[in-house]
């Protein structure tokens, strides 16, 4: 397993956890999200619209364009390969080729998308500082506002079953949202 945070920094487990290795990027941007959709390929996101990409597991990672300056803040990717990042003011970006170009969908909220996952091939949901909930039922091509609970900021959320998404947020903050 990997993790990504705080400037530059990578950690590296391949016992479940129980030790991890640090690695230190030449970037000294703040990483905060990473995504493998193999053994071998994963993506991190990072301050400044920072997207890093490795294809030797995580022996070397080179910058790719996200054609933003913007903080990015999660990514993630379906079976297809499909990914998608979120992101401030927001922005949620969706690459349907490994990453080599983006396209960005931005104004869903005028707050940061804070987390993106994909729960199906096609669907996923996206969370944000403002308390909102969006859905996307053709893996990111055009979003909908499904929940809005201004004022509790929302981090990240986890898909329980096709019938309920619990959000967590700030200050102990948890909603539940079952789609229809």
């Amino acid at each position: 397993g990997y993790a990504a945070g705080g400037p530059g920094k990578v950690y590296k487990t391949t016992n479940g956890g129980n030790n991890w290795t640090e690695t230190i990027l030449t970037s000294n941007v703040y990483l905060t999200g990473i995504d493998f959709i193999d053994s071998a390929t994963g993506f991190i996101t990072g301050n400044n619209g920072l997207i890093l990409k490795t294809t030797n597991a995580g022996l070397s990672w080179d910058s790719i364009a996200s054609g933003t300056t913007q903080t990015l803040t999660k990514i993630t990717h379906n079976q297809n390969g499909v990914l998608l990042i979120s992101g401030i003011f927001g922005r949620i970006m969706r690459s349907t080729n490994l990453g080599a170009n983006w396209v960005s969908t931005t104004g869903l909220t005028q707050y940061t998308i804070n987390d993106v996952k994909f729960s199906s091939l096609n669907t996923a949901y996206a969370v944000g500082s403002g308390g909102e909930l969006f859905i996307t039922h053709n893996a990111g091509e055009t979003w909908q506002k499904v929940q809005s609970k201004s004022g509790n900021i929302i981090r990240t959320f986890s898909i329980v079953s096709p019938s309920k998404v619990l959000c967590f947020g700030e200050e102990g903050n948890i909603q539940k949202y079952t789609p229809d």
